[in-house]
C-alpha cells in the first residue's frame, strides 16, 4: 500500500489517515496521526504493531506538505516494510514479520485479502478490529485541515469525487475557520489581509460573529458573567437568545428593569403610572439550566403535629413531573430527614411525606381530566396530616389515606412554605427523588393552611421571596415587545426575543450584535454590556469613561457609579503568620467551654474545695441530667469561638438606597454556621444585618438619616452577640441571639455592591438589592486603616475618583492636609505627632512628650488619664456612661458616700457599716479571661470577682473553706458580647455570688463557721484545742475586713502592674471589655453614672464602639 497527499492544518490533534486491510486469517494497517502538532505513524502487519515518533519539527503552521505512507511485503509475504516521507524526505521507517506467515506458502496470494480501504480524516463509523490499537485520543479524533492531491499506489484519486462515503466535508478554505474556533454558534469569517508571514505566505486572519447573549474573541463569554439583569435577578444562559433574567418577585421585564406591565394603550402612554408587580396570582415558568421559579411563604403556625394545605392550579401541560409544594428541613435531605412535598406527575398527584422513619406515598389513581380544547378550569388540592396520617384529594373526588413508618408522630419542618418549585438547584438537596422533578409550569393560588383552629390565607401574607414568578393571566410578550419580526416567548415575569437572522440585540433592534469585539468600542480588559438600544461598557480598577478609554492616575476618594459598581479589598492582617489562633484582624477568640448552661434552682452552700463538683451533682439528681463531666474531661472539652471585628468609614450617598458593605457566604446554599454580615441603605436609614445559625437575621438600624450630598461618618461593630451601629454620634445597639462565629476571616470585604448581586442572600438586605452610589473614603477595618486604591482593592467594576483630583481623604492619614503642587501632584502636611509621605507613621512620644499628664510607655505611645485620648492625650473625651477597658486600663472607684441628716450635727456624708457591702455591675466581653474588680485591706483581707475560661470566679480569704478562690461553670458560657449583671453581697455570716438575678454561689464565712463550731463543741475536744479555737476567733473577730472604705480597682492596676502578680495568681488578665451601671449599696443614688472624675488610665466610651485594644 502506497499512499500520498498533501496536508495544510494548524489542528494539534487528529487522525490524518488510516489505510487497513483485512484477510481470511488477518489484516494490516498503517495509520498517520497527529499528536501535539507532531506526526506519528503507527503500523502493524498482523502479528505486532509498531509507533514511530521520530519527527521532532511540528507540521501544524498552516503550511502546505506533502506526506507519503508506504507498506510493502517481502517477495514471499513473511517481512514487511513501513516507511513515512515528508517532502520527498524518508522522516521514519521499520519493519517486521507479517500475519501472512503463519498461513501456508499456497495462500500467499493477493486473493488471501477480501478488503482493503483508505479513511481520510478520521476513523471509520463501523468498528473495524485493527483501529482499537490506536491511542485512544486518536480512534475517536477526527482531522481538522485540508487534503488534496491524493494518489494511490501512484494511481491520482480524487478525495471527494472517488469516495464511497463521507461526513462534514467542505471546500477547502480558511484554514483558521476551518477548525471552527468560534464557539456557541458563532460563525466564523475570514478576514482578507495582504499580510505575509516570515515565509512569504499570506496571513490568514478571522473572526467571529457572535449571536445575541454571548461576546469574546471566539464568542466563548456569556452576558451572564456581568450579569445585567438588575434588582437582584438571575442570569442564565437560554438557548436561541443567549441569555434569560430570571426576575425576583415583584419586579420583571426584559432585564427585571420594569414595574408592573399594563395594558398596551396604558403602556404608551406617557404620563401612566406604574407600581412594583403585585402578585396575585402567582404563574410558574418551570425550570431552565435547574433552577426552577418559586415562591416562599412564612409559616406563622405550628406545623409538628397537623396540618391542612389546599391550594387550586391551572397546568399548562400534563407533561411534566413537577414540584407543587415542600415544607422541610434545611441543608442535605437523607432518607431519614422529615419533609412533606406534592407533586404533579404527568396529571397524578402525589403526597409525600416523612417523619424521620421513612417516606411514605400516597397519589390518586387516575390523572386529572386536562383538555386544552375546553375552557380552562382550576382543579382544588386538599392534603392534610395528624400525626402519622395523612390523606389526600383532588376536586374532592378522590380520598386517599395513609400512614408513615416508624412510630413518631412529630415532623419538624422550617416554617417556610415553598410552591412551584425550590431555590436549591437542580433541587440537589431535596429528598429521594425530588431531584428528578423540576419547576411547576403553570398557575397556584388560593392557598390556605390550617393548624389547629387557625387558618392562614397564604396568598394575602405575601411570600417572603420568590423568581421568576409572573401573574397568572398577564402576558409579558405583546406585539411590540420584539422588533423586526422577531419570536418573542414568554417565561414567567420576563421574556426573551429569538430573533430572524440579521437582527440582533435584546429586542432585535440591531443590524449587529452590540457587543461582538469587532463592533464595540470597549478597551482591552473591560467588559461590554448589552443594552436594549446599544451597549456599556463595564470598567475594571484604573480605568473610567464611556468606553474606559480614560486611565485613573490616582484614587483618593472612591466613587460608585451605582452601575453594576463595586469594588472588594481583602480583610487585613494584625498578627505574624507565625501566630495560628488569631492570625485575622477579625479577632475570632477560641477556647474551651462548658456547652450546656447549668443553673441550680436554689443555692447549694458548699464549704470544702469541691464546690463544683457538689454543684453538678445536685443540679444533676434535680433535674434528671445526665452526668456531666468536669472540665479538662476530653469528652467535655469544645473549642468556642466568638467573633469580634469594628468597621468605620465616611460616604456620601448619591441615593437614598443600595448595598454599602457585604462580607460573608454568597452562596445560597449556606452551611447553618455560617452567615454574612452586610451594611445597606433603605430609604436614608441605615441597616446593619448580621446573620447567625440556621439563618437567623439581626437587624440594627440607624436613628439619623443621611442627607443626599453630604458626608456621613458610619461605625459598626460586632463583639459576640453584641451588635452597635454607629452614625453621625447616635448609636443603635442589639443583641444576636448566638456569638458563634459566623464570617470566616479570610472573606473579602465587598464595598458598594456585589459582582452578581444575584448571590446576595435574600435576607441580607430589606427589598430588593441595588449597588450603592456615591463616594466612600477612610475605611477602618478593625484598626487597620485599608486605602482604597489601586494597591489594596482586589477587583472592582465601574469605580472612579470622586472630585476628579489627587487629593481627598484617603490622601493623609492622621488628619494631615492634602494639597496639590503645580503639576498637579498631592502632597501632605502633616500634624506634629505624624510624619511620612502620606503621615502614616505616629512619632513616638519619647520625642513628643505626652500632654494632660499622660505617661509615655516603652512601645512609644502614651498612656492617657481617664478623661483624655488620642496619641498624645490630646483629644478631651466626653464622659462616658459605659466605660470601655482595653487591656492596659484601670479605674479606681472609691464608693461614694451617701449623704444624710444627723440629728445633733446636721447633714453630713454617711459612712455605711462595716458588716455588710453589696457590689453590682454589668459586664459585656468576648475575653475569656480578665479582672472585672479588686479590692483588699492592708494587703490582709481581699475580694475579687473576673472571668477564667469565660466563667465567673470569685476569690476572697473571707471565706470559710481552705480555698479562697472558687470558679462556677454553673454560670455557662457568659463572655459572648452580651450584657451580664454580677452582684457580690457579704454580710456577717455569708458570702453570696449572683449572675442575672439567680443566685450561683453561697457560703458561709470564717468567722460564723467557727461561731457554730464553738456553740457545739465536740465531747472528745481537748480543753487545750478549744482554748486554740476560741483564741483564733477572737483574732478573725477583730481582723479587718472589706469595706466601702477600701478602694476597688476596676479592669486592671496602675502602672500596669501584672495582675497576676498582684493577685497572686487567682487572676492571670486585665480585662477587656465595657462596663456599666456600677453600684456601690442598694441606694438608688450609690449608682455610679459620670466615670471622668475617678482615676484611671487608658478609658474609652463603649458608647462609641470603635476603640481598639491597644497592645502594649
Amino acid at each position: 500500500m502506497h499512499v500520498q497527499l498533501k496536508v495544510r492544518t494548524r489542528a494539534t490533534n487528529g487522525l490524518i489517515m488510516l489505510a487497513a486491510a483485512q484477510g481470511t486469517k488477518g489484516g494490516h494497517y498503517m495509520a498517520l496521526f497527529l499528536q501535539k502538532g507532531l506526526l506519528q505513524f503507527q503500523f502493524s502487519c498482523g502479528l505486532q504493531t509498531m509507533l514511530l515518533s521520530e519527527l521532532e519539527t511540528p507540521v501544524n503552521t498552516g503550511h502546505e506538505i506533502t506526506i507519503r505512507a508506504e507498506l510493502d511485503f517481502s517477495r514471499n509475504y513473511t517481512h514487511c516494510n513501513a516507511s513515512l516521507l515528508v517532502n520527498d524526505t524518508l522522516a521514519m521507517s521499520g519493519d517486521q514479520p507479517t500475519w501472512l506467515k503463519l498461513l501456508p506458502p499456497r495462500m500467499h496470494t493477493p486473493e488471501t485479502i477480501l478488503n482493503t480501504w483508505l479513511h481520510l480524516g478520521g476513523a471509520p463509523q463501523a468498528p473495524i478490529g485493527l483501529i482499537i490499537e490506536l491511542p485512544p485520543s486518536q480512534s475517536g479524533t477526527g482531522f481538522t485541515g485540508c487534503l488534496h492531491s491524493l494518489k494511490i499506489n501512484e494511481d491520482s484519486r480524487e478525495i471527494f469525487g472517488d469516495a464511497l462515503d463521507g461526513f462534514g466535508i467542505t471546500e477547502c478554505g480558511s484554514l483558521a475557520c476551518l477548525s471552527s474556533p468560534c464557539r456557541n454558534g458563532a460563525a466564523c469569517i475570514k478576514i482578507e489581509t495582504n499580510e505575509v508571514d516570515d515565509n512569504g505566505d499570506k496571513v490568514e486572519k478571522w473572526k467571529c460573529k457572535c449571536p445575541s447573549g454571548y461576546m469574546g474573541p471566539t464568542c466563548e463569554i456569556s452576558v451572564c458573567e456581568d450579569n445585567p439583569c438588575q434588582y437582584g435577578g438571575t442570569c442564565v444562559q437560554f438557548p436561541g437568545s443567549g441569555y434569560l433574567c430570571l426576575c425576583p418577585l415583584g419586579k420583571h421585564g426584559h432585564y427585571c428593569e420594569h414595574t408592573y406591565l399594563p395594558p398596551l394603550s396604558i403602556f404608551l402612554d406617557a404620563n401612566a403610572n406604574f407600581s412594583d408587580l403585585e402578585v396575585a396570582l402567582p404563574s410558574f415558568s418551570g425550570s431552565v439550566n435547574g433552577l426552577s421559579s418559586f415562591v416562599a411563604y412564612t409559616v406563622p403556625i405550628p406545623l409538628e403535629y397537623s396540618m391542612e394545605l389546599s391550594f387550586k392550579i391551572l397546568p399548562q401541560t400534563m407533561s411534566q413531573i413537577a414540584l407543587l409544594a415542600f415544607l422541610g428541613q434545611p441543608g442535605y435531605h437523607d432518607e431519614k430527614s422529615d419533609h412533606l412535598a406534592i407533586s404533579f406527575i404527568q396529571g397524578y398527584i402525589m403526597l409525600t411525606w416523612n417523619l424521620g422513619a421513612g417516606p411514605r406515598r400516597i397519589f390518586t389513581q387516575k390523572p386529572i381530566d386536562f383538555r386544552l380544547d375546553a375552557p380552562r378550569v382550576p382543579y382544588e388540592i386538599k392534603v392534610g396530616r395528624i400525626g402519622r396520617q395523612a390523606w389526600l384529594s383532588v376536586d374532592g373526588k378522590f380520598n386517599i389515606t395513609g400512614r408513615s413508618p416508624g412510630s413518631v408522630s412529630r415532623m419538624d419542618v422550617l416554617p417556610i412554605l415553598y410552591l412551584g418549585g425550590h431555590e436549591i438547584a437542580n433541587f440537589n438537596t431535596l429528598p429521594h427523588d425530588l431531584p428528578l422533578h423540576s419547576g411547576f409550569q403553570g398557575c397556584i393560588y388560593d392557598v390556605h393552611l390550617k393548624a389547629g383552629q387557625v387558618t392562614v390565607p397564604l396568598q394575602e401574607t405575601r411570600g417572603v421571596r420568590g423568581r421568576g414568578v409572573g401573574q397568572c393571566g398577564t402576558r409579558e410578550c405583546h406585539r411590540h415587545a420584539c422588533q423586526h419580526d422577531g419570536a418573542c416567548l414568554q417565561h414567567g415575569a420576563t421574556f426573551t426575543c429569538i430573533c430572524q437572522e440579521g437582527w440582533y440585540g435584546p429586542l432585535c433592534a440591531q443590524p449587529t450584535n452590540p457587543c461582538d469585539s469587532f463592533n464595540n468600542k470597549c478597551s482591552e480588559e473591560s467588559t461590554c454590556v448589552p443594552l436594549v438600544n446599544g451597549y456599556e461598557c463595564d470598567c475594571p480598577v484604573g480605568q473610567t469613561g464611556k468606553n474606559c478609554e480614560e486611565e485613573i492616575h490616582s484614587l483618593s476618594d472612591v466613587s460608585l457609579t451605582g452601575r453594576r459598581s463595586y469594588l472588594a479589598v481583602r480583610w487585613p492582617y494584625l498578627y505574624d503568620n507565625s501566630d495560628k489562633m488569631g492570625a485575622k484582624r477579625s479577632q475570632i477568640i477560641s477556647y474551651r467551654n462548658f456547652t450546656k448552661k447549668l443553673m441550680p434552682p436554689k443555692p447549694i452552700a458548699s464549704s470544702n474545695q469541691h464546690f463544683v463538683m457538689k454543684l453538678l451533682n445536685e443540679v444533676e439528681k434535680q433535674r434528671n441530667f445526665s452526668p456531666v463531666p468536669l472540665m479538662g474531661s476530653k469528652s467535655f472539652e469544645e473549642h468556642h469561638r466568638v467573633q469580634f471585628f469594628f468597621i468605620e468609614f465616611q460616604l456620601r450617598p448619591l441615593s437614598e438606597r443600595g448595598l454599602l458593605l457585604y462580607f460573608g457566604s454568597l452562596n445560597k446554599n449556606m452551611d447553618k454556621k455560617i452567615g454574612f454580615v452586610s451594611l445597606s441603605l433603605q430609604g436614608g436609614v441605615v441597616e446593619f444585618r448580621i446573620s447567625g445559625p440556621s439563618n437567623h437575621v439581626t437587624v440594627v438600624r440607624s436613628v439619623r438619616m443621611l442627607a443626599i450630598g453630604e458626608w456621613h461618618k458610619i461605625k459598626m461593630a460586632q463583639r459576640g452577640r453584641w451588635l452597635t451601629l454607629w452614625v453621625e454620634g447616635s448609636a443603635s445597639s442589639a443583641l444576636a441571639p448566638s456569638a458563634e462565629v459566623l464570617v470566616e476571616p479570610d472573606a473579602l470585604l465587598y464595598v458598594g455592591g456585589l459582582k452578581d448581586l444575584s448571590k446576595l442572600p435574600h435576607n441580607a438586605i430589606s427589598g430588593f438589592p441595588v449597588p450603592f452610589r456615591g463616594c466612600v473614603r477612610g475605611l477602618v477595618v478593625s484598626g487597620t486603616r485599608i486605602v482604597l486604591n489601586e494597591t489594596n482593592i482586589i477587583e472592582s467594576r465601574n469605580i472612579r475618583d470622586c472630585d476628579g483630583t489627587a487629593c481627598g481623604g484617603d490622601s493623609c492619614e492622621a488628619g494631615g492636609h492634602c494639597w496639590l503642587d503645580e503639576k498637579l501632584q498631592p502632597h501632605c502636611i502633616c500634624p506634629e505627632y505624624a510624619k511620612g509621605d502620606r503621615c502614616e507613621y505616629s512619632e513616638t512620644c519619647k520625642l513628643i512628650p505626652c500632654k494632660n499628664n499622660g505617661r509615655c510607655l516603652r512601645s512609644g505611645r502614651c498612656s492617657c488619664p481617664n478623661g483624655w485620648g488620642g496619641f498624645y492625650c490630646e483629644i478631651a473625651l466626653s464622659k462616658p456612661t459605659t466605660p470601655s477597658f482595653r487591656g492596659n486600663s484601670y479605674l479606681i472607684l472609691p464608693p461614694p458616700r451617701i449623704p444624710m441628716k444627723d440629728k445633733r450635727k446636721g447633714p453630713s456624708m454617711f459612712v455605711r457599716p462595716r458588716e455588710a457591702i453589696q457590689i453590682s455591675l454589668n459586664f459585656s466581653t468576648i475575653e475569656p479571661d480578665g479582672l472585672l474588680l479588686w479590692s483588699e485591706h492592708d494587703r490582709q483581707k481581699f475580694l475579687g470577682l473576673g472571668l477564667e475560661n469565660g466563667h465567673l470566679k470569685i476569690a476572697s480569704n473571707l471565706l470559710g473553706s481552705d480555698n479562697d478562690t472558687v470558679s462556677t461553670p454553673s454560670s455557662g458560657f457568659i463572655t459572648d458580647g452580651s450584657w451580664h449583671m454580677a452582684r457580690i453581697v457579704v454580710d456577717r455570716s455569708h458570702l453570696e455570688l449572683q449572675l442575672d438575678g439567680e443566685v450561683i454561689f453561697t457560703e458561709k464565712l470564717a468567722s460564723q463557721e467557727l461561731m457554730q463550731q464553738q456553740q457545739q463543741p465536740s465531747s472528745t475536744t481537748s480543753p487545750h484545742r478549744t482554748r486554740s479555737r476560741n483564741s483564733l476567733l477572737a483574732r478573725r473577730g477583730k481582723e479587718p475586713t472589706i469595706t466601702y472604705e477600701d478602694l476597688f480597682y476596676l479592669g486592671g492596676f496602675p502602672n500596669l502592674e501584672s495582675v497576676s502578680k498582684r493577685t497572686q495568681g487567682r487572676y492571670d488578665q486585665p480585662f477587656k471589655g465595657c462596663l456599666q451601671d456600677i453600684q456601690f449599696g442598694a441606694e438608688p443614688n450609690a449608682l455610679i453614672k459620670d466615670f471622668s472624675t475617678y482615676q484611671g488610665e487608658n478609658i474609652g466610651s463603649c458608647d462609641l464602639h470603635g476603640d481598639e485594644p491597644i497592645v502594649v
